[in-house]
Formats: C-alpha cells, sequence, structure tokens
C-alpha cells in the first residue's frame, strides 16, 4: 500500500474502524502522515486563538485517526486492541516508580522506573512493526490478501487483447469476394468487343 491510499484508508475510509485489520504499510505511512499533519499543527498554534483552536482540533484527530488505526494494526498481528494501552500503563507506573526513587533516595528504583516508562513504548513499537498473521484471524483476513485479490489481472487482459481477431483478418473474406466478382465481369467485357467492331463495319 502506498502512501496515497494508507492515508485514504485510515483517514477517511477507516476513520471509525478499529475492527479490522492494518498491514505495516498502512499504519506506518499513515503514521509518517501524522507527523507531518502535527507540524502543520504547529505552525497554527502559534496564532493566537484562533490558530490554537484550529491546533487543538488537528491534535485530537490525529490522536484518534492514529488510535483506530494502532488498533486494527494490532488486530493484525492476532492481538486485542487493549494493547494500545500498554505504553500509558508503563509510563505511569515508571514514573511512580521514578518519583519514589527520587524523593526516597532509592537509585535502584529511580533506574527501575525509567527503564519501565521506556520499555513499555519500546515494545509497542516491537509489536506495531511485526508482520501480519499470513491468513485469516479472528479479526478478519489479510488486508495483504484481500489487496492482492482486488488487483486488476492484467495479464489475462493482455491474452486476451492478443487473441482477439484483427481487421486485416476480417476483412480477407470481403477481398476474396470482391476479387471473384471481378474475374466474373472480365469475360462479358472480352465478348462486347467483337460486337463492337462488327458494328463499326
Amino acid at each position: 500500500m502506498d502512501f496515497k491510499q494508507a492515508f485514504i484508508t485510515c483517514a477517511i475510509e477507516k476513520r471509525f474502524n478499529w475492527q479490522d485489520r492494518a498491514c505495516r504499510s498502512e499504519f506506518w505511512w499513515f503514521y509518517l502522515a501524522t507527523i507531518a499533519i502535527g507540524i502543520i499543527a504547529a505552525i497554527f498554534n502559534a496564532i493566537p486563538l484562533i490558530g490554537q483552536v484550529i491546533a487543538l482540533v488537528i491534535n485530537i484527530a490525529i490522536w484518534w485517526l492514529s488510535t483506530v488505526a494502532a488498533i486494527r494494526r494490532l488486530h493484525d498481528i492476532d492481538k486485542s486492541g487493549f494493547w494500545i494501552l500498554l505504553p500509558a500503563g508503563a509510563s505511569i507506573v515508571g514514573i511512580t516508580m521514578l518519583a519514589i526513587g527520587l524523593f526516597g533516595g532509592s537509585d535502584l528504583l529511580f533506574a527501575l522506573g525509567i527503564i519501565v516508562a521506556i520499555g513499555g513504548s519500546g515494545y509497542m513499537i516491537f509489536l506495531l512493526v511485526q508482520p501480519g498473521t499470513p491468513g485469516p484471524n479472528k479479526y478478519g483476513p489479510n488486508p495483504l490478501a484481500a489487496a492482492a485479490y482486488s488487483a486488476p489481472d492484467m495479464s489475462a487482459t493482455t491474452a486476451n487483447d492478443m487473441s482477439a481477431p484483427t481487421d486485416n483478418n476480417m476483412s480477407e473474406p470481403a477481398a476474396n469476394e470482391t476479387l471473384s466478382a471481378a474475374n466474373e465481369e472480365t469475360p462479358a467485357t472480352s465478348e462486347a468487343q467483337p460486337q463492337d467492331k462488327n458494328n463499326q463495319q
């Protein structure tokens, strides 16, 4: 799936669809688009009032569409969409451990808090880059197989075009009939010539 099709699928066709599956190219192309849109939102955010409202609307839309796409990407590897909560949960636990270690004077707990907070997001990225299940799973058919099935069979079209009769072949019977008619008229013309000579005498 290319960039354009991924954006149309995630932002328009499946903006409220979190039941199906999303292949890696669909998700990551759309993720790249959200980064570009986020930069535009940051530019609007520099404009007081109106620009900030526009930036807020854009950021909410990005959050929603990215969450729905991530859930479908998790479905593609046969995992529940609730795994999307892993980074947030790990961040909460990690920050809590970090704060306790910082104010309690425990360097070990502080270090573990950082590892947990970063590890949750790292493991989520690891899941999102995994290839989908080869065939259908409980969330639906393989999106790559569905895309290949819907693509037109160009080889079959080419074979049909090659097997179709050409205009030259179709015109051969008509040409043969014309030639035969011309041959039949020739003797009649030859017989008429001696009669014309006799009349002149």
